[in-house]
């Protein structure tokens, strides 16, 4: 409680002695330093006097040297020259002891203003001048000679007069200086310490005489037992020390007066505390005997409250083996760490042992040695007995748990599931220690896992129950669909310890409800989507075409004459037929469209995402072809023809009601124009879909009346201009619309088969035509013809063209096939092994349009090609597109590097041409030399370009080669 004086004690920073002393070292100083200054400034005066004398005898010499160079002049004696510089040498001596002085003269006897140093300069800067002047006189050949120099010597001695004169009187003012100043200081010195002797006694007087004696009377009003008494004086010396160290200790006295009486009255409520609790208080010497024990101490161990304690020790009221406890561990450790917490045994007088909860403090005194021990006992019986209890319960709880038949589990505070029952590891067929932390959620389904998780972490997260279903996989490895029931639980402390969890196993709700959702949205005969799912297809597909700009196709489709099956064979029949009819119309379209029953013999497909409206008509009669088909029912073949509207998104609507009322509009039509057929709803679309069935018709027709013919485009050798080959191109004539573009009918002979038909013509015709240009005697040029992709794809290619060479005559060496890209990729392998067969017969082989596909380079090496045709739409732009330039210049290097040959179409300029010869490439065909002409043409063609080969070298232009028959 107390402060010591020590620690409170003002810092002393000077003493009265040491401040006494330093006033008498002070008045020491001041009088030695008068001494002090008074002889330096008498000694400076006294060397004034001398550098006074000093300076007038500058004056004489500077007179003698004048007088010395005037009687040189008059009479010129060596002895007298002598004597000049003798003279000289005096003066400088004299004149640089001068300076000497000078500089050494105090600043204390200089006056402001005082120039001693600015005469010496002057000086010195006149000597050379007289030295030179005196020379010239010593040195001068005749009197005339000397006079002169002799005057320059006499003014500079008058020069040096006048400023020797200036340094005298300057230094005769520094002296009188140094005698005023040297008495100014003794006076100041006196003044100065009669007032240092008046300071010095007012200063003992009120700092040390006047303190004390107060001080004096405030010890007897102390003592008198004034207790708040204090003294206000502060000083940093032995007095103000005296009266703080007073002050401290009369402060500190009061202090412990009053802890007294506080600790009087503490330790009687103390007592009083002690006796009341219940708890088992007492204490013990080191040595085991007991010092004092409180009422409940008493009673608990059986003592009357008067009984004396002295002759108890520790080992009376401990078992044996506790007493050791106490006395070897409880004890060492209270000395080591203070204090021992514990768990203890206690004996009563009667012998009846009593669990007690038990800390023991041991008290040490100064010097670190044990004084005494006390140890506060709590009976826990009653604790013991409920914590039997409460294991029971959470024995029987765990039980429960563990044979509960529905999953249960366990998360702690870091959401770290630690508690699985046996129901969930049966469940799931794997251990405990595969579950524990987060390997519980490799068993969730992939689908779900991200859901559960979430809901699962912010529960965690809010610490509020949550509700989920989830799938979770079985240990047959199937996935069942969980109900997950979590809350949070709390510790005893009423804080959040983690989450308690219960599962159920509600698959077979799952799958009831799923069949529910699927009757819900299907047709219950065919399993079909009904009109409720259909609506939610329509609607996803059109969202589709707003975002990736596509067309939908929605066809109503219903069956002929329907009613009559049903009527005349039955239901059962009916349905069958509309089974298979659903699944006709499955398999016809793609795995991303949908069929759906609309109702009765009605049924509606989805087209999505079409690139072109005639990609809807062309599965619309695919369709078409599928209903024609009979279908068989109990051995008996039946026909059953269908009427078929279609609308198309979104030029027909953007909505799926319209959409789907627009299609049976135009089912209507399609039934009300004799059935067995389809409309669309836009007019328009119904006229192309009538061109296109004429077209289709005429095709056909056309192929049996020999309509078609062929025109054929001379192949150039880019070297010597050439004809080295043709191309035969089919044209069609039909008899009322002229001749009608390959690419109008070409992809639709593709579409119907009848390519396959056509292609056999156009091959027949071109071998027979090389060959009858062979037998007339022209030029032996090959002829390349086009291969289509159905007609490569026919069994037996290889023996009918084989077939065609025989029954024309024509060498197969002549014959070159053009393929495309798409075409042989479609089944590498495949078109590798017909491709040698042929080739192995002598037939050549074009790459067409390369570059225009995805073929694969690697295939590329292997196909028997021997020639790439650089497609026109790369030859078009090859001079003004450098991207189109760089493409061809590489399909040109790549082939030579394969050792091909390499032919460019669609050559129509000399600047094509010229860039085509410059890059090597080997051959051209195109307007520039010939459009595709009839056969009789070629023959002109032929004759007029081996003229030009045959005439002389210099009447052909060699930088372009011969271009006829534009």
């Amino acid at each position: 409680m107390s402060i010591s004086p020590e620690s409170v004690a003002i810092p002393r920073h000077l003493s009265v002695s040491l401040k006494l002393g330093a006033v008498v070292l002070l008045l020491a100083t001041l009088a030695a330093g008068n001494l002090y200054f008074s002889e330096k400034l008498h000694e400076g005066i006294v060397n004034v006097s001398d550098i006074i004398n000093q300076s007038g005898r500058l004056r004489y010499l500077s007179q003698q040297i004048a007088l010395r160079s005037a009687g040189f002049v008059l009479e010129p004696d060596a002895d007298i020259g002598k004597s000049a510089r003798e003279i000289e040498a005096k003066f400088e001596l004299r004149y640089s002891r001068v300076k000497h002085e000078v500089g050494q003269i105090p600043l204390l006897m200089r006056g402001t203003g005082d120039d001693l140093e600015g005469p010496l300069e002057r000086i010195q800067k006149i000597r050379p001048y007289q030295h030179s002047a005196l020379e010239q006189v010593l040195t001068g050949i005749d009197q005339e000679a000397r006079r002169i120099p002799q005057g320059a010597v006499a003014a500079y001695s008058i020069l040096l007069l006048r400023e020797t004169d200036q340094l005298v009187n300057t230094l005769e003012k520094a002296s009188q200086t140094a005698h005023r100043r040297t008495d100014f200081i003794i006076y100041s010195v006196q003044a100065l310490e009669v007032l240092l002797m008046f300071w010095l006694f007012f200063y003992v007087r009120s700092r040390i005489t006047v303190p004390i004696l107060k001080l004096a009377d405030f010890s007897r009003r102390f003592a008198a037992g004034e207790r708040t008494v204090r003294m206000d004086f502060h000083s940093s010396d032995e007095i103000g020390e005296l009266v703080l160290t007073f002050n401290t200790t009369a402060a500190q006295t009061a202090e412990l007066i009053e802890e007294l009486d506080n600790r009087a009255r503490e330790n009687a409520m103390l007592a009083a505390i002690l006796e009341a609790t219940s708890d088992f208080v007492g204490t013990a010497s080191p040595e085991g005997h007991c010092l004092f024990l409180n009422r409940a101490g008493r009673k608990i161990l059986g003592l009357a409250e008067d009984e004396d304690l002295g002759g108890h020790t520790i080992a009376d009221y401990y078992p044996p083996e506790i007493a050791d406890l106490i006395t070897h561990t409880a004890h060492p450790a209270a000395v080591r760490e203070g204090s021992w917490a514990g768990e203890s045994l206690l004996r009563s007088r009667t012998g009846q042992e009593i669990p007690v909860s038990q800390v023991t403090i041991a008290h040490k005194g100064e010097d670190g040695a044990v004084n005494y021990y006390s140890s506060i006992m709590r009976d826990t019986t009653h604790f013991k007995m409920l914590e039997q209890r409460l294991q029971s319960s959470l024995d029987f709880h765990l039980k429960l748990m563990q044979e509960l038949p529905n999953p249960i589990w366990r998360a702690g505070r870091d959401n770290k599931c630690n508690y699985f029952n046996r129901a969930w590891l049966e469940f799931t067929g794997r251990t405990l220690e595969q579950e524990l932390g987060d390997g519980w959620a490799d068993g969730v389904h992939p689908e779900d896992l991200e859901r559960c998780l979430s809901t699962y972490l912010s529960a965690f997260k809010r610490r509020e129950p949550f509700t989920m279903e989830y799938r979770l996989r079985h240990r047959d490895g199937s996935y069942h669909w969980l109900l997950d029931h979590g809350t949070p639980f709390t510790d005893l402390d009423g804080e959040f310890a983690g989450y308690l969890g219960a599962c159920y196993d509600i698959e077979e709700r799952m799958q009831y409800q799923s069949q529910l959702e699927y009757q819900s949205q299907h047709d219950e005969l065919t399993g079909l989507p009904n009109r409720n799912l259909l609506a939610d297809r329509i609607n996803q597909v059109i969202s589709r075409v707003r975002r990736h700009d596509s067309l939908v196709g929605v066809l109503f489709l219903d069956l002929d004459n329907f009613k009559v099956i049903n009527d005349s064979l039955g239901h059962e029949v009916g349905d069958h037929i509309i089974k298979a009819v659903s699944e006709r119309l499955v398999a016809a379209v793609r795995e991303g469209d949908t069929v759906a029953r609309y109702g009765g013999d009605e049924f509606v497909v989805v087209l999505a995402d079409m690139a072109q409206e005639e990609d809807v008509v062309s599965t619309t009669r695919k369709l078409m072809a599928e209903m024609t088909a009979p279908f068989s029912v109990d051995g008996r073949n039946i026909v059953v023809t269908a009427s078929l509207g279609v609308a198309i998104c979104p030029r027909d609507g953007e909505d799926q009601v319209i959409l789907l009322r627009n299609a049976d509009t135009a089912l209507y039509r399609a039934k009300e124009a004799g059935r067995n057929t389809f409309q669309f709803y836009a007019a328009e679309m119904n006229q192309r879909l009538l061109a296109r069935l004429n077209l289709e018709r005429d095709l056909r027709q056309a192929v049996e009346r020999n309509e078609f013919l062929l025109h054929y485009q001379p192949q150039i050798n880019l070297t010597n201009g050439a004809i080295i080959g043709v191309e035969a191109l089919v044209r069609w004539r039909q008899p009322e619309q002229g001749i009608i573009p390959p690419d109008e009918f070409i992809p639709l002979a593709e579409e119907t088969g009848l390519i396959v038909q056509l292609g056999k013509w156009v091959l027949r015709e071109a071998c027979r035509q090389a060959r009858a240009w062979h037998d007339a005697g022209l030029p032996k040029i090959g002829i390349s013809v086009n291969l289509s992709a159905r007609q490569f794809r026919e069994p037996g290619l290889k023996q009918t063209i084989l077939d065609m060479l025989a029954e024309t005559g024509l060498e197969a060496r002549f014959l070159e096939m053009e393929i495309t890209e798409s075409m042989v990729m479609f089944d590498p392998e495949g078109a590798i092994a017909v491709l040698d067969e042929l080739q192995q017969q002598g037939i050549t082989f074009a790459m067409d349009d390369f570059g225009t596909g995805y073929s694969s380079l690697n295939y590329l090496k292997r196909f028997p090609i021997h020639k790439l045709k650089i497609d026109q739409s790369f030859v078009r732009n090859i001079t003004t597109d450098s991207n189109d330039a760089a493409i061809t210049n590489a399909v040109i290097e790549l082939a030579h590097g394969l050792k091909l040959k390499v032919i460019a179409e669609g050559v129509e300029t000399e600047e094509q041409r010229s860039f085509l010869r410059a890059h090597q490439c080997d051959e051209m065909q195109g307007y520039l030399f010939s459009r595709p002409v009839p056969a009789e043409d070629i023959v002109n063609l032929l004759i007029a370009n081996n003229q030009l080969l045959a005439a002389p070298v210099n009447n052909i232009d060699e930088s372009s080669p011969p271009v006829v028959g534009r």
